[in-house]
Order: structure tokens, then C-alpha cells, then sequence
């Protein structure tokens, strides 16, 4: 490796060599040309022996300046990074999955061998490591003892739904001139069941009876599921406006929903937005979720261009003529038979403030036969009253392989900071296109909720679990 990777600029060292010398000995009468013009005007030096000394003695001096610029960039090559330009250069490598140059970051005394350690990198996925790119790298010391340096590494991903933010304790070691980091646990805990088995319900949606090639008209479709939309509410936190409710699959069929929500003031319609992440957009009969239809406005692409502030996680705020008192929201729903793999259940969930704001944590554990690549936890919280007043979706960071689990955590907002604005009344809940009917949810907590007793101003939760099972191949 070391000869062919040195081969190209020795042959263009050479080859500069090689016309150098063939000017000065042709153009200073050292050697006479090979071909002559016809009729020959040329200016003579006066002193041609001090031009040829000049020369000789600038070309010289490029080639010591030359040889001095290359031994500098050598040395500062070859001089050992500092353990934290080691800490990002190794999280940059797995990154841009550049394992082999990882790999030679690790302390070489406590590493395990290059295939162990490739194939637990290979083997993880996810929404970090398969949809997200490492935005940037905080780097803080905790600690140093002789060849011992102890750090904290805070590292914030930009993936397609929001920044995921993550910390740890990181472990440099110093041996032979260079800083290396300490291998940390890569495998994950396996399940010692040799063989599982997964009994399921599985659904088709055949839709038209015979094959044609126009478009499906409505009568080809299967009729449209019935659900139902539990108690809403438009709230405002941080001065963003959010419409807040629960929402339920009450038919035999699964259903795929699209929710809309529309903020009112003075008896107009002002905004009108769509459900995002903040929901179980698929249900299995008589399933339940939350959701949050956040109220925000378009950003202008070409403005934050041409000023280079442009940044993904802008919120923008809608632009009201008034300030809203009211909200309506509808649903539409469709027959849906893909995409509805619930073999992954929480373990352990708790819910604490002790850093000064409500945290969700628990262990999402793959029960299934298919792989989870990622995994959305929906939390609907109620107020004193038995009322839904905030939703949402945190997302698991890793893939879980059947028979695995992984930790998650959810941040939840401090009650203080929500102010509730007016409650959603049934005539402004439409379900398919119709006015959903006064008595068609139940107002009490349902029965899965968990309750709350010591987090101020919250009485219950509740959580759907969500998975999307498509395996990555890179």
C-alpha cells in the first residue's frame, strides 16, 4: 500500500524534473534544439552565464521551499491528535461508517478483534444511525489521571423527524505517543428462547373486484372505518398554538387516519394544518392514541437562502389576524392492511421530575418476530379533571431485533407551561365528512391509562406504540 500510494507523486516529481532540466539545457546553449525555425529572430542575453545562475538559483530555492513546505506537512501528518480531535474524528468515522478507520482508534491493548467489533457497528440501526447525520460534537472534560482522561460527549444528530440529542461518558487512553478511546459494550442482551413463535391476525385490502385501468371510483373502495374523536382541546405553550386530543379505531377493520385541525378566532377559520408525527396515524380495532396538531406557518426558502440562516428546526409562527378562541378537527380514515406490527411492548415505565421537569423512561422490548427499525411512543397526558392537555411522540433511537430490547426516554413539558384556550365541542369534530355524534366517546380516563400521583398537574398518561418494521440495507 505504502509503494503504490507513494508512486503518483514521485512520477510527477520525475516528470517535472525531467522538463526542467530539458529547458535550461536547450534554451541556455547547453545543448542545441533538434528542430530550428526557418528564419531564426531571436534576442540574445547579454551576459547569458549570469541568467543561467539566476535561474539555477531560483529553481533551486523553490525545490528547498518545496522539500520544507512537504516536510511540514509530513510532521503535522504524523503528530498525534489530542484526545478530544481523537473523540470527534472517531464519532466522524462512524458517521460516515468508516469502521476500519474507527476501529484504529480504539485502545489496541483492550479492543476486541476487528470482526466482533464491525459486526456489532453493522448490526445496529435505527433512527440515529440509519436516518440521521451527526450535526455536531461537545466535547467536555470530567477528568484526567496519568494516561487516563475521562470525557463527556454530547452529540446532536439531525435526522428526518428532529434533533436527537445524546450524551456519554467517553474514556481516552494514552499509550506509545498517541491518545486511542476506550472500547465501550456494543452487543446487545439477546434472548436465551432458541426459537420464537408469533401467532398474528393479517389483513388484504383486495379493492376492486376485476382489474381495470381506469381510475378506482368510490364504490370500488371498502367503506370507510369508523372512528371516533375523544375530548380535545386547543392549548398554547411557549406562544405556539396546539390542538390536543384522543382518538379511537371503534370498527372491526384497521384503519389508516389523516387528521386535520383548524384554528379559529372571532367565528372565522384562520389556519388550517395537518396531523405530523405527534399520533398513531394506523390502528387495530378498538385501539386508541393521542395526538397534537401543532399550528405553524411556511418558511421562505429563498429569504433564508439568500441570508444563510436557514436552519430545519425553525418554527415559524402562523400569521393570525386575532387571537384564536376556538378549534374544530376531522378525521378521514381508509381500510389499511400493511404496516401494523404491535409486537413490541414497554417495560418498566416510569415517570419522575427529578431534574426539575416530568421524564419518561422505560425499556421497549421486541416480542415479535420482525425487526422494529423504528419505534414511536405516543404519551397522552391528562390534567386533574380526566382531560387530555398534552401530547407526545418520542421515538426510540435504535432498531430492536426480535427477542431484543433497548432503553428510551421522553422529556414531557412542565404543567405550568401549557395554558388550555378553549375545549373542542362536538359539533366542531367532523368524522369522514359528517358531524360526529354528541355521544359517541366516553369522557372518563381510559382503562389503560397510567396514573400519575406525584408529578404536579398531571392525573394519568396513556401510550400507543407504534413500529415501522422496513430494514435498511445500508
Amino acid at each position: 500500500m505504502l509503494i503504490w500510494g507513494s508512486l503518483p507523486p514521485i512520477s510527477l516529481i520525475l516528470a517535472a524534473l525531467i522538463f526542467a532540466g530539458s529547458a535550461l539545457r536547450r534554451n541556455f546553449g547547453l545543448r542545441s534544439s533538434d528542430v530550428r525555425p526557418l528564419v531564426e529572430k531571436r534576442g540574445e542575453f547579454s551576459d547569458p552565464k549570469r541568467v543561467r545562475k539566476v535561474v539555477l538559483a531560483l529553481g533551486a530555492t523553490s525545490l528547498v521551499g518545496l522539500i520544507a513546505v512537504s516536510f511540514f506537512v509530513v510532521r503535522e501528518m504524523r503528530r498525534p491528535l489530542n484526545p478530544e480531535a481523537v473523540i470527534v474524528a472517531y464519532f466522524d468515522d462512524l458517521d460516515f461508517r468508516r469502521f476500519e478507520s474507527a476501529y484504529e482508534r480504539l485502545d489496541p491493548v483492550t479492543r476486541p478483534d476487528a470482526e466482533s467489533v464491525m459486526f456489532n457497528w453493522r448490526w445496529r440501526g435505527g433512527l440515529v444511525t440509519s436516518y440521521g447525520k451527526l450535526a455536531s460534537t461537545e466535547v467536555m472534560k470530567l477528568g484526567q489521571a496519568g494516561g487516563l482522561a475521562d470525557w463527556r460527549v454530547r452529540l446532536h444528530w439531525l435526522t428526518a423527524l428532529d434533533v436527537k440529542r445524546q450524551t456519554q461518558n467517553i474514556r481516552t487512553v494514552y499509550r506509545d505517543g498517541r491518545w486511542y478511546v476506550a472500547p465501550t459494550s456494543l452487543r446487545p442482551v439477546q434472548t436465551p428462547v432458541r426459537l420464537q413463535r408469533d401467532a398474528e391476525v393479517a389483513f388484504n385490502v383486495v379493492g376492486r373486484r376485476q382489474a381495470r385501468p381506469e381510475t378506482d371510483l368510490h364504490r370500488d373502495l371498502v367503506d370507510r372505518p369508523d372512528v371516533r374523536i375523544g375530548p380535545s382541546r386547543l392549548v398554547e405553550r411557549n406562544g405556539r398554538y396546539s390542538l390536543v386530543g384522543h382518538l379511537m379505531n371503534v370498527d372491526a377493520d384497521p384503519a389508516f387516519i389523516s387528521l386535520f385541525g383548524e384554528l379559529e378566532g372571532a367565528g372565522e377559520s384562520m389556519v388550517r394544518q395537518s396531523i405530523a408525527e405527534v399520533m398513531g396515524h394506523r390502528l387495530l380495532p378498538k385501539e386508541t392514541t393521542g395526538f397534537r396538531v401543532d399550528f405553524e406557518g411556511v418558511l421562505s426558502l429563498e429569504a433564508e437562502e439568500a441570508r444563510g440562516g436557514y436552519d430545519p428546526t425553525m418554527f415559524i409562527p402562523p400569521e393570525l389576524e386575532t387571537q384564536p378562541d376556538a378549534a374544530s378537527v376531522s378525521a378521514r380514515a381508509v381500510v389499511h392492511g400493511r404496516d401494523l406490527y404491535r409486537g413490541v411492548g414497554l417495560n418498566g415505565v416510569t415517570v419522575s421530575d427529578k431534574t426539575g421537569r416530568p421524564t419518561l423512561e422505560g425499556l421497549a422490548v421486541n416480542t415479535g418476530a420482525e425487526t422494529a427499525t423504528i419505534v414511536r411512543v405516543t404519551v397522552l397526558l391528562y390534567d386533574d379533571t380526566g382531560r387530555p392537555i398534552w401530547a407526545e411522540a418520542g421515538f426510540v433511537e435504535e432498531n430492536i431485533y426480535p427477542g431484543q430490547s433497548t432503553s428510551f426516554q421522553i422529556e414531557l413539558p412542565v404543567r405550568s407551561e401549557i395554558r388550555i384556550v378553549a375545549d373542542v365541542f362536538e359539533r366542531a369534530k367532523s368524522i369522514n365528512g359528517s358531524t360526529q355524534t354528541p355521544d359517541a366517546f366516553s369522557v372518563a380516563l381510559p382503562s389503560e391509562a397510567i396514573e400519575l400521583t406525584d408529578i404536579e398537574g398531571y392525573s394519568a398518561l396513556s401510550l400507543h406504540v407504534s413500529t415501522m418494521t422496513y430494514d435498511p440495507v445500508f
